[in-house]
């Protein structure tokens, strides 16, 4: 016997056994958007058993005998079957295709619904499974992030300014959606991270360790480099509610989950060794800001295993087709059940026919997770922290780094990104839709506007114009100087400020700065205590008022700003101001109002210097500091106090005054279940000392029809002035609660608020009599009231937001304080953009 018949008899059995059995592998995936299809049912036609597609829709099934047909299934799909070779190896791709009509109604008869019981369960055990009641978890994290311009239409295509990028749209053959519609990546990054989570004192870190991202209008002074990491794409689905986008979503497992969803057992399944139930989710009113989708629960823990969620069209949202959330989980050594793999696609509606649509998808992947290693608590004050050197590194850095292979359609995107970019025509794109968000022009090192701000008009300075700059981080990653100059064509008076920030530590955020200015000013209006921003437009239309009072301001500001810890911080500040009063605005104080004779001299203008101190606490607020941007990622989960001590130096640079200001500030947004989302403050302050009323807590009156969050809408100007002062406003958006419920106007997406504004206050005798009858001049002074009736004022507005998508429409009404005439009754327009 030869040696080749001797090997082949050897293997014989191997060959044998190969020829029995099928084996399939392959990728499953959606005919339209190209994306991996997870969780989905795959088996043999006529035969017992099969699996499930993972994480990302792969699979391996196989059989021992021959089968010539593959059976997948999906929710939401058309059922698809494929042909197959029998009693061979093979490698296929499956492309689902979405049903065209929606799911019939779920309809549950009397009796036990199993679903319910298995939710039920799961409810209950909600914190038992949620991993952030670990006291600690740290792993690494891949995230990967691929942003496409999508439904590029091809009126748009053939526009002049995108001719020069026809040549990348036919090289983009696999990218294009099943209308035959290109897209075009403008964004990619891949990051990997370590995360660390402590439950005490409630923190999270995440360190950056690499970094590569090209796309649009993305810089290294910008934050977004940070928020590329997997703290990106973390949804918590034992949350009660999910914010997303600013918005509250209902969790399938909520405590308030059965006012929102009805369930459905489809079946039982096996998941990695574990039995798990398969149960189908949806809304009760399409309209909810809810989940829909498949849910599996593990059947002795009741911890989630897989989530399979979107939201829909249907949505009372704005902007946006749909959003996809998966999500699979792995039980810890602790019980607790965490997020191992996660997925997130936004699907940006057109805003208008002829434009684009946009796509975002956000993969991520856990892996090394240790729990109960505990840190010093100082450890966590940074939320993000980059490393040196995380954006150079090279491809054998990611191919170890990297959960799996990039994909034909990522490393495309990643080929094709920076060519997109370069072109002169999508950078200037750019530079408009910047200009047009951000308020300023670039131009080198310079960022010029605020555009808004460029033309006003009041009865002091007729029509006034203003051209004003900041520098950028071309021109210094440490320092920012701020300037501009107004000129009034009825005053003929140049109006200017020069002011310089000296960032000591972005991350920490620690800022010197040095302003001065010389400007005009309106009482209640351009200065708010609550809000460090006004509205421009709020401020134009209040200009033009007949009542207001316009006075001229001098003055210089220090502050010295130190972040401590990620909720807290400390400003120190000193100020020296000269206050003179311009136009129709008669004001005088009497510099010596003690006189026994009553022949207190009066003047119009004053100075004052003040140093004091704030301070402001806000529990598990997460702000992001980079380069010359500060923004805030989470809204702080209890109300924020901020508290605020200033004293008067009387005689230092030419002060008039002694005193002493306190004041208290509480806000906070809340989630109020069923009923929505609620944004309430209260402002409240006590001043000792004898001061003219500018001094005082001028109440902000609104005179004009422009909503404003921190005026109220029908109170006249200057007409409450105190000492010790309270004021409060609680606005509650019932989302689309009860537009939603209404045929016809569902369909609108409107929604509604309802607003109370109240305010009350006292003011000293000493106070009221600094005020003379007639000024230095002769004329009669304006005068300042208090709460003379000995009860706060209040109003309450019933207002319908998301008309247009973006305007607001109140009527308000005034219970009381009614002796000012006309004032009872009012409207008010407002602009309110979002999702």
């Amino acid at each position: 016997m030869n040696l080749r018949l001797l090997l082949l008899l050897n293997f014989l059995p191997f060959l044998i056994w190969a020829q029995t059995e099928t084996t399939v592998t392959g990728k499953i995936q959606d005919k339209r958007t190209k994306e991996p299809l997870p969780y989905v049912s795959i088996g043999f036609k006529g035969s017992g058993g099969g699996t499930t597609s993972d994480f990302e829709g792969r699979f391996k099934l196989t059989i021992n005998k021959a089968a010539d047909s593959l059976i997948a299934s999906y929710i939401g799909y058309k059922r698809f079957a494929v042909k197959i070779k029998p009693l061979q190896n093979q490698t296929i791709l499956i492309e689902l295709e979405e049903l065209t009509t929606e799911m019939n109604e779920v309809v549950i008869r009397p009796g036990i619904n199993p679903a319910l019981r298995i939710i039920d369960e799961a409810r209950a055990r909600r914190n038992v499974n949620n991993q952030d009641n670990l006291e600690a978890y740290q792993y690494n994290s891949y995230t990967k992030v691929g942003v496409s311009l999508t439904n590029i239409s091809e009126e748009l295509k053939n526009r002049k300014l995108f001719k020069p990028l026809n040549t990348l749209f036919d090289t983009l053959h696999q990218m294009k959606n099943e209308e035959g519609k290109h897209i075009l990546p403008v964004f990619v990054s891949e990051t990997f991270s370590k995360f660390y989570y402590s439950k005490n004192p409630g923190k999270s870190k995440e360190i950056i360790e690499g970094s590569k991202y090209s796309g649009i209008g993305v810089k290294d002074d910008s934050y977004i480099t940070d928020l590329l990491g997997g703290e990106l794409n973390r949804f918590n689905m034992y949350d009660n509610f999910i914010t997303i986008l600013g918005k509250d979503f209902v969790s399938p497992v909520s405590d308030v989950a059965h006012f929102y969803y009805v369930y459905t057992l489809l079946d039982s399944v096996e998941i990695e060794g574990s039995r798990c139930y398969k149960i189908q989710v949806n809304l009760k009113r399409k309209q909810d800001l809810g989940f829909e989708g498949t849910i599996w629960v593990a059947d002795t823990s009741y911890a989630l295993k897989r989530v399979s969620l979107e939201v829909g069209k249907n949505s009372n949202l704005n902007f946006l087709n749909r959003i996809k959330i998966q999500q699979e989980f792995m039980p810890t050594k602790d019980v607790a059940w965490m997020v191992t793999k996660s997925r997130a696609i936004f699907d940006f509606d057109r805003v208008k026919k002829n434009a684009s649509g946009v796509i975002a998808e956000f993969y991520g992947s856990y892996t090394q997770v240790e729990t109960g290693k505990l840190r010093p608590k100082d450890f966590y004050d940074l939320h993000f922290q980059t490393l040196e050197g995380a954006g150079n590194k090279d491809s054998t850095y990611w191919k170890q780094k990297r959960t799996e292979a990039l994909s034909s359609i990522d490393q495309e995107m990643f080929n094709k990104v920076d060519s997109v970019n370069n072109l002169p025509v999508v950078k200037s794109y750019i530079s408009i839709i910047s200009t047009l968000i951000e308020g300023y022009k670039r131009i080198g090192p310079l960022d010029w506007g605020p555009y808004l701000s460029f033309v006003s008009f009041n009865h002091v300075e007729g029509l006034r114009l203003r051209l004003g700059f900041k520098t950028n981080y071309d021109f210094n990653k440490k320092i920012v100087v701020r300037s501009y100059l107004a000129y009034g064509l009825r005053d003929k008076k140049f109006k200017y400020s020069f002011g310089v920030d000296y960032i000591f530590n972005s991350q920490r955020w620690t800022v010197a700065t040095a302003r001065y200015r010389n400007d005009y000013d309106i009482l209640g209006v351009t200065n708010s205590p609550i809000s460090a921003s006004v509205s421009n437009i709020f401020q134009v239309l209040n200009f033009v008022g007949r009542r207001i009072r316009i006075n001229q301001t001098e003055e210089y500001n220090f502050s010295f700003t130190r972040t401590f810890t990620s909720y807290w911080s400390v400003k120190l500040l000193f100020d020296n101001s000269k206050f003179t009063p311009l136009g129709r605005f008669f004001f005088a104080w009497k510099i010596n109002p003690e006189d026994p004779n009553g022949n207190s001299p009066v003047s119009n203008t004053y100075t004052y210097t003040q140093a004091g101190i704030e301070a402001r606490w806000a529990y598990k607020e997460v702000m992001i500091s980079r380069g010359h941007d500060r923004i805030r990622l989470e809204r702080a989960k209890i109300p924020i106090l901020i508290f605020g001590y200033r004293h008067g130096i009387k005689g230092l640079f030419n002060s008039d005054f002694t005193y002493d200001k306190l004041s208290l500030i509480i806000m906070h947004h809340m989630n109020t279940s069923v009923f929505g989302t609620a944004d309430w403050w209260i402002y409240s302050g006590k001043i000792f000392g004898t001061l003219p009323y500018p001094l005082l807590d001028v109440a902000r009156g609104n005179e004009s029809h422009i909503y404003s969050d921190f005026n109220y809408s029908l109170m006249n100007f200057y007409e409450f002035v105190s000492d010790a002062y309270i004021h409060g406003s609680y606005t509650q958006h019932f989302e689309g609660l009860f537009f939603n419920k209404i045929p016809f106007i569902k369909t609108l997406n409107l929604r509604n608020a309802f607003i109370v504004k109240a305010a009350y206050g006292s003011l000293s005798n000493a106070n009221k009599n600094i005020i003379p009858s007639f000024d230095e001049n002769g004329k009669k002074v304006l005068t300042a009231n208090g709460f003379t009736m000995g009860k706060p004022y209040i109003e309450i507005e019933a207002t319908v937001e998301n008309i247009f998508k973006f305007l607001t429409f109140g009527v308000v009404h005034r219970l009381n304080y009614l002796n000012v005439p006309h004032r009872a009754w009012g409207y008010n327009i407002g602009l309110r953009i979002q999702f």
